[in-house]
């Protein structure tokens, strides 16, 4: 039975993630385009801004293998 193609049947996916992400929600999409499986892949884009070098300075003194050993890419 091939539910895809009429979009018919209980193909159901979510993006879960927590109430205070609401204010930084964007644009959220099906990718009916994408194959391999009768589910579509679903997308959510998050409107955040990190701050990485703060990010990358306090994961890496938790791995002392990764202590000055990460870079951060500003490509773009």
């Amino acid at each position: 039975m091939n539910c895809r193609s009429t979009n018919y049947g209980t193909r159901i996916d979510y993006i879960l993630a927590d109430r205070g992400l609401i204010p930084h929600l964007g644009q959220c999409d099906i990718h009916p385009e994408i194959e391999g499986s009768d589910h579509c892949p679903v997308k959510c884009e998050l409107n955040v801004n990190v701050n990485f070098p703060e990010l990358l300075d306090s994961n890496r003194n938790f791995h002392s293998s990764y202590r000055s050993a990460q870079t951060v890419n500003r490509s773009g």
